[in-house]
């Protein structure tokens, strides 16, 4: 019972993270285009 629980946090968990890990890509390659200043 309670390792069924803490597998559906650790997925939770998982999407969670690759979702916060897709935007960074996203968000990096846009930031390096950008001019410095």
């Amino acid at each position: 019972m309670s390792d069924s629980l803490l597998n559906s946090v650790l997925e939770q968990f998982d999407i969670t993270l690759s979702q916060s890990q897709r935007l960074l890509r996203l968000e990096l390659p846009g930031a390096a285009l950008l001019p410095h200043r």
